[in-house]
């Protein structure tokens, strides 16, 4: 099944989404060795994707994990992961999760959505 998928999405979409789905099931460690792929650029459509996801679902421990996990990756922008954490955090009254990710942004300089700005008073 991933020979067909890699022949028909490519091999960086298929190992984002495996990276994301091993997360999602709580194996950090084996996405971490994805993420870690030498030649594995930031594919940024598939991890707004899996951040959209993840909110759907209410997973802010994912949503952190994938936040640390694709830091180092190269080329990643990771403001819609820290958006939609935000939005998970919000919605469940995580007002520690929030001071996390409001540290995360300045020290690694994110760039946020205006809107959320506004909110955060940021």
């Amino acid at each position: 099944i991933v020979d067909i998928a890699t022949l028909q999405h490519g091999s960086r979409n298929v190992l984002h989404d495996l990276a994301f789905t091993l997360i999602d099931a709580g194996k950090t460690k084996q996405a971490e060795k994805i993420f870690r792929t030498p030649w594995l650029k930031a594919r940024n459509s598939r991890i707004n994707l899996h951040a959209l996801l993840l909110a759907d679902s209410n997973n802010l421990n994912a949503l952190v994990d994938a936040i640390k996990l694709t830091r180092s990756l190269s080329g990643v922008n990771q403001s819609q992961l820290v958006t939609a954490a935000i939005r998970v955090a919000l919605r469940l009254d995580q007002s520690d999760m929030i001071d996390w990710l409001i540290r995360e942004i300045q020290e690694n300089k994110i760039q946020l959505d205006i809107r959320i700005k506004k909110y955060l008073n940021y």
